[in-house]
């Protein structure tokens, strides 16, 4: 018995660790495409434009783990970081 209870809690902890690895990428994607809308949103500010994230950032061309609406980031779901 304790033989497949040490192979389940391996499992257990194996899937655990992958889940934390996807969960930071996730996170990481995320950070990265705020960060690149805020920026693209205030030159479009600063030129009198107005912004379209659809365009920089067609849903195919984001990663395919990025489960986050573009919309949502850009309508200020997100904290809205000043770039200097």
């Amino acid at each position: 018995m304790s033989l497949y209870e040490g192979r389940i809690h391996r499992r257990m902890e194996r899937n655990m660790k992958m889940l934390k690895e996807l969960q930071t990428e996730r996170k990481a994607a995320l950070e990265q495409v705020v960060e690149d809308a805020t920026v693209l949103a205030q030159y479009a500010a600063s030129q009198g434009e107005a912004y379209d994230p659809e365009r920089d950032f067609p849903p195919e061309a984001l990663p395919p783990q990025f489960g986050f609406s573009l919309s949502e980031i850009t309508t200020g779901k997100q904290p809205f970081r000043r770039v200097a």
